[in-house]
């Protein structure tokens, strides 16, 4: 958040000291201890535009001031200035497999506080709609003194129809039909930002790396479940109904099809998914973990990669993988996933996919593995959140 703060009023409704004033907070957020002349001097901005725009920031306990610098010099003392981080918070709710986690996090992108909830596989719109909301309630609890919660990023699996504010369905809980996040509102008492988890992950992405808004970005995630986002120039494609790219549901040519979570057969998950694989793998190993990052170290100490079903699984990945940028043509393929932190086996998409596409795109395209796994359910839900609050909150008040 803190490094796009001089970017909130880039479009033209703003004036030019309002975008003044969000370049000023942004200094004062990534600078250590600056102050006012030092403020006005980096970034060429009038001294009066500065005190003012400061003494706004103030006001609204967005900022405040510490100790003089250089005491006991003669004139004016120059006074450090601090951002008040803990001001605003906000709370970001996602899924991990079958896991609930929320985070308390603040303007300056700290995780304040975690808490997790494990359910079955036969939750309910009850027992989400209780779960959810008690989470949301304990992390209230714990912002800090002082802090505003903004609301509750959501971010979600399954079928989200943003307009209708409906989670309509998750294979994860074939028991979840139409959940209405008003319900949670009203239970929990904060305002609920809902996303697509995986286009949440995407928005992060692209915010937080430039040269991903260039040409299109596929974002693939193989671990409990399987799918995919997609973006082209910065913009992510979405569907009226909820669903995109759900690319681990396709069909495949299996002469056994397995029956799917999602209630049909021979999804490609009933392949490759982390969740379909479980059962075989815990006849050799029974405390296989299912929380991918648990997972993901437990994979690379072990001789999983070995196993036949690994194999199928790979190739199962390979030709997903081919068919899913013959539909983009992307320039980059990113992927989040608990088994490629294996090298041999990144290796093997990488030589897969390139070997399967038409012998002028294989220099054109990018495959890349993210070692730092989901962060966009924390920071890509709470965003929207943020960023509407210091859109108002960096409006210059002051008179010229």
């Amino acid at each position: 958040m803190l490094s796009n703060i001089e970017d909130i009023h880039r479009i033209s409704k703003y004036r030019i000291k309002d975008r003044e004033k969000a370049s000023i907070f942004q200094y004062i957020c990534s600078q250590p201890s600056p102050t006012r002349k030092k403020t006005a001097a980096d970034l060429k901005i009038r001294p009066t535009t500065v005190s003012k725009s400061v003494q706004e920031l103030i006001q609204d306990t967005l900022v405040y001031e510490g100790e003089a610098k250089n005491p006991g010099k003669q004139g004016r003392p120059e006074i450090c200035l601090y951002p008040n981080l803990d001001r605003y918070s906000a709370i970001a709710i996602y899924v991990v497999s079958l896991k609930i986690k929320g985070a308390l996090i603040n303007l300056g992108e700290d995780i304040l506080t975690e808490e997790t909830i494990t359910l079955t596989a036969g939750a309910d719109n009850r027992v989400l709609t209780r779960e959810i909301s008690s989470l949301i309630h304990h992390l209230d609890l714990k912002k800090p003194a002082g802090s505003k919660i903004l609301g509750a990023g959501i971010s979600l699996p399954g079928t989200v129809n943003l307009p209708t504010r409906t989670w309509i369905s998750s294979a994860r809980w074939p028991s979840l039909r139409n959940l209405s996040f008003d319900a949670i509102e009203e239970k929990s008492g904060h305002k609920l930002s809902v996303h697509r988890f995986l286009d949440t992950e995407l928005e992060f992405l692209l915010i937080k790396n430039p040269d991903y808004r260039q040409g299109g970005t596929i974002l693939f995630h193989w671990g409990y479940g399987i799918g995919s986002a997609y973006a082209n120039m910065g913009r992510i494609l979405r569907s009226t109904l909820g669903r995109f790219g759900e690319i681990g549901h396709w069909k495949t040519d299996d002469p056994f099809p397995r029956k799917c979570t999602c209630g049909l057969t021979g999804c490609l998950e009933t392949k490759a998914a982390l969740w379909a694989l479980l059962p075989d793998i815990r006849k050799t190993y029974p405390h296989t973990p299912e929380d991918e990052n648990e997972f993901r170290d437990f994979f690379q100490d072990s001789d999983l990669e070995q196993f036949p079903l690994m194999e199928r699984a790979i190739e199962s990945i390979i030709l997903a993988l081919t068919n899913l940028y013959k539909i983009f043509f992307p320039d980059r393929i990113l992927i989040i996933s608990p088994f490629t932190h294996c090298k041999s086996i990144l290796t093997r998409l990488k030589e897969g996919l390139l070997n399967n596409i038409p012998d002028f795109a294989r220099e054109t395209v990018s495959l890349e593995n993210l070692n730092e796994g989901f962060q966009g359910g924390i920071y890509g839900s709470t965003y929207p959140l943020f960023r509407n609050m210091l859109r108002n909150a960096l409006i210059a008040h002051w008179e010229n």
